[in-house]
């Protein structure tokens, strides 16, 4: 298995942050960055968000899922594209 470390850099939460990706399974392992609400709902949009949705795309990086240190494991990429 295959597990990449990037550093995303500065952002609205933090000046520096780290996220796993597998991208055989392409998945992407974050904290703080995008949490679904634990009843379920779609994650609501903010300035964080948009600075990681952003980083995503100037990558390319392939996700399919995105697991999240709190809330629900895992949600798919369609709910904050």
């Amino acid at each position: 298995m295959t597990v990449e470390l990037h550093d995303i850099g500065s952002g609205p939460h933090t000046e520096e942050m780290l996220v796993a990706y597998l991208p055989n399974e392409k998945i992407l392992f974050q904290g703080d960055l995008l949490n679904r609400p634990s009843n379920g709902d779609y994650p609501i949009a903010n300035d964080t968000t948009a600075h990681f949705a952003k980083w995503i795309e100037m990558k390319k990086l392939a996700v399919d899922k995105i697991v999240a240190v709190h809330g629900t494991i895992s949600i798919t990429r369609h709910y904050w594209k």
